[in-house]
């Protein structure tokens, strides 16, 4: 009976099998057919004049197609509708229109017959809908004829398994009256024979199986390495290739063309109340984003849009955010991000401090540190403390396992995933003059949504990663164009330290920025040509064809001036403002145990003369440079305080370490006032034997003299003598 149970359970399960492979084959073909139409669509791009002329063709056809088939009146006002949408869309958004059955400006031009254009899209809608209509009825067919001969499949088993039952029922029934007449015939000690043997031959087939098993699974495992080692040669190869990238860039761009037509960003934005109006057209018609079945009537564009989305991104949904809408629902307001972990804990901790209680900035912070083991819980529950501020694991967001989020790459991350609209990305380490809340009032950020800022000028001329940007960027943005780095006058453009950003306005170049922060992509590629994640924001709106704002201002380096040289941090104005610097307040931060102040005197804006140290913390002063400008008054008293506090509260440099430094100081200062005693005792001591050797050369002198008179004595007396002798002659 158990037999017959399982053979009639298999018989039942075959045809939902048969159904189920049906349908994962359907899915798999659509899928394909998805992704070869991406494919034709980036490869088109790139040959832009042909496509052109196949448009042209493709259209002549459609027209006379057209003209044979008759219109429907509610199609027609469709068309008339999706003509005016049409006209709102940039060039850019055309040329990938084009390729997703949309006519662009320039065919608008050649073919004046408006009727005739909407004729060829409607035509074109019901070619598809009844190719679709006949690959479904196809479709039903097979899977008809396919049920109806697994129907009479099921039913001959059955007839045959009655068969065999009765079969079996006679059989068993015959051997059962045998065992019966066997099991009196047989005596305990035979059975017992019986059953120590059949434990032995199970115990053999046992060993053997388990032999035969562990031989497989060893072989299984040695192939699936060599497998998974192959594919990872592979995969690597692929992205670390030129066509990687153009295809990368091909499909980032035509992800925000698609976006663009179907959200009608461009001409909703033009209004005044355009990105309330914007965000709540992307809340209402969003939700096939992170579909992955997509309804019926969902149009051609909504489906490419969807699939090269999920592609793209595949580790946005299903951990935080299971849907776009959610993503986009999460964004309220404007507020700080800090990213930090242990070793910039101190530096961050002192920064909002600076923020709440010297600047008095009052907009929220998230602080967004990877995994427990990257930020204490303790440190944690002190930031925590602060008025308004929220921590977050960046960790818990999106598929860690294809991002990897950790170091440089958290920032653009941490960025998508706050839950702020607007948004101040700041270093931990960063040192605010005046309140950062006036950075979403800068003009170019309410224009076009950024505001990012310059780094210093290095190692301008040619080298590899212009190089390696140029072999796949062949069309850049009007401001990409313009950058010190496209044109070979320095290697970093961009630093990170503050990067103010609107999501909702700017998403699609924001998306773009975390996919070049993959975990492959950056450490197989981005990071080998750029210096970590700063260029990386601006590489990605110019893919997504998304234009930024990079402040005009040189960067301002901060510090003081160390005899022949200056030496400090970068800072950056806005309206000859000293609004921040990077760096914090000490020297050198990677000496954590000799920490130093720096007593800022002023800043210096960069210009092509300075000429930089070798750790690059310094410039060399030259006769062209000029004085440092000073502080104002009040830069000069907000700094003052929050050196002040910084004092008395020791984040940064604990009191222990001043104590000690403030005991080495003292013992300096005796060694110092010993040397000095001993050196006056020195000069004493010299000053006495000068003294004596004064002394001694007045004796003599004095000795000389003595000597001279007796001389002239003695020469008197000789002269005395000769005249006595004289005297003498003249008188004999």
């Amino acid at each position: 009976m158990k037999i017959f149970k399982r053979r009639r359970a298999i018989i039942l399960i075959i045809p939902f099998l048969i159904l189920l492979c049906s349908f994962i084959a359907i899915f798999t073909f659509q899928r394909a057919h998805y992704n070869k139409i991406i494919h034709q669509l980036s490869e088109n791009h790139i040959n832009k004049n042909d496509q052109q002329n196949i448009n042209n063709e493709v259209l002549q056809q459609n027209v006379s197609e057209a003209l044979q088939q008759n219109i429907n009146n509610e199609t027609l006002e469709q068309n008339d509708n999706n003509e005016t949408l049409e006209q709102n869309v940039d060039n850019e958004t055309l040329k990938y229109n084009n390729n997703i059955n949309i006519n662009n400006n320039e065919v608008h031009q050649n073919n004046n017959d408006e009727v005739q254009q909407n004729d060829n899209k409607e035509n074109q809608n019901d070619n598809t809908e009844v190719q679709q209509n006949a690959n479904t009825e196809v479709q039903q067919n097979d899977n008809t004829e396919v049920q109806q001969n697994t129907n009479t499949e099921v039913q001959q088993q059955n007839d045959n398994t009655e068969v065999q039952q009765q079969n079996d029922n006679t059989e068993v029934q015959q051997q059962n009256d045998n065992t019966e007449v066997q099991q009196n015939t047989n005596t305990e000690v035979q059975q017992q024979n019986d059953s120590t043997e059949v434990q032995q031959n199970d115990n053999k087939e046992k060993q053997n199986d388990n032999t035969e098993v562990q031989k497989n699974n060893n072989d299984d495992n040695n192939n699936n390495k060599e497998g998974l080692q192959q594919q990872q040669n592979d995969d690597k190869k692929i992205i670390t290739s030129l066509d990687y990238f153009i295809e990368l860039r091909n499909q980032i761009e035509l992800h925000s063309a698609l976006w663009d037509s179907v959200f009608e960003r461009e001409d909703i934005l033009k209004f005044k109340n355009g990105i309330s109006k914007y965000k709540n057209g992307l809340l209402q018609e969003s939700s096939f984003m992170s579909q992955k079945h997509f309804k019926k009537n969902i149009s051609g564009n909504k489906k490419m849009l969807a699939t090269l989305h999920q592609d793209l991104y595949p580790w946005l949904y299903g951990h935080r955010y299971h849907s776009f809408q959610k993503m986009i629902e999460s964004f309220n307001g404007k507020g700080i991000v800090i990213c930090t972990g242990e070793k910039h804990f101190r530096y961050a901790r002192s920064t909002i401090d600076a923020l709440r209680n010297v600047i008095n900035c009052t907009l929220p912070i998230e602080v967004f540190y990877a995994g427990n083991n990257d930020l204490s819980l303790e440190n944690r529950n002190i930031l925590s403390g602060y008025e308004n501020v929220y921590l977050s694991d960046i960790t818990t967001y999106f598929d860690n396992t294809i991002v990897d989020i950790e170091g440089w790459a958290i920032k653009p991350f941490a960025i998508l995933a706050s839950r702020f609209e607007e948004v101040i990305l700041m270093d931990a380490d960063v040192v605010y003059l005046h309140n950062p809340e006036d950075l979403f009032e800068e003009e170019g950020y309410l224009k076009v949504g950024t505001l990012f800022f310059k780094d210093r000028s290095l190692f301008p001329g040619p080298n590899n990663q212009i190089r390696w940007m140029k072999s796949w960027m062949s069309d850049p943005l009007f401001e990409t164009s313009k950058l010190r780095f496209y044109n070979k006058q320095t290697i970093h453009e961009m630093e990170s330290s503050t990067v103010v950003i609107h999501k909702i306005k700017t998403l699609t170049g924001l998306l773009a920025a975390c996919k070049l922060n993959e975990k492959r992509i950056r450490s197989e590629v981005v990071y080998k040509k750029v210096h970590g994640d700063k260029e990386t924001f601006w590489i990605g709106f110019d893919m997504a064809r998304m234009h930024y704002n990079l402040n005009p201002t040189p960067m301002a380096f901060t510090g003081k001036c160390y005899k022949n040289k200056f030496c400090g941090h970068i800072g950056h104005l806005i309206h000859n403002k000293l609004y921040f610097w990077n760096g914090h307040l000490v020297r050198d931060k990677s000496k954590i145990n000799n920490l130093k102040f720096i007593d800022f005197e002023g800043y210096y804006v960069e210009d092509r003369n300075i000429k930089w140290t070798d750790n690059l913390e310094c410039f060399y002063f030259n006769k062209t440079l000029k004085e440092p400008t000073p502080f104002s008054t009040e830069e000069k008293d907000t700094l003052r305080i929050i050196i002040e506090r910084e004092k008395t509260l020791h984040y940064i440099i604990p009191k222990k370490e001043e104590e000690n430094k403030e005991e080495n100081k003292k013992e300096e200062n005796k060694e110092e006032n010993k040397k000095e005693e001993n050196k006056e005792e020195n000069k004493e001591e010299e000053n006495k034997k000068e003294e004596n050797k004064e002394e001694n050369k007045e004796e003599e002198n004095k000795k000389e003299e003595n000597k001279k008179e007796n001389k002239e004595e003695d020469n008197k007396e000789e002269e005395k003598k000769e005249e006595k002798r004289e005297e003498e002659k003249k008188m004999k």
